[in-house]
């Protein structure tokens, strides 16, 4: 199968609780690292190690604006691909 390791990788990325939600928040739009450290009461370097796994496994695109690194959802397939685990898990 062509792409087995890279979708692993992706839901690996997805599995841990604390990077889902990271991207449930980015699902509302751009956050940088420090505003999501504070929404979620973790350091920025925790925060950034996570943001540094979603973003290896393509799920978050990264843009730097000013002094600020800002996150957001990767695309509209990584958006359905969570509206439909959570779909899914509430069945």
């Amino acid at each position: 199968m062509k792409y087995l390791n890279e979708t692993a990788a992706q839901f690996s990325a997805l599995g841990d609780p604390d990077r889902l939600a990271i991207m449930v928040c980015l699902m509302d739009g751009a956050h940088c690292v420090g505003t999501l450290a504070e929404k979620f009461g973790a350091g920025m370097s925790t925060v950034s190690q996570r943001l540094k796994v979603l973003h290896i496994a393509r799920l978050v695109h990264k843009e730097r604006r000013g002094k600020h690194m800002y996150y957001t959802v990767a695309d509209q397939h990584v958006r359905n691909l969570i509206d439909n685990a959570f779909e899914h898990a509430g069945e």
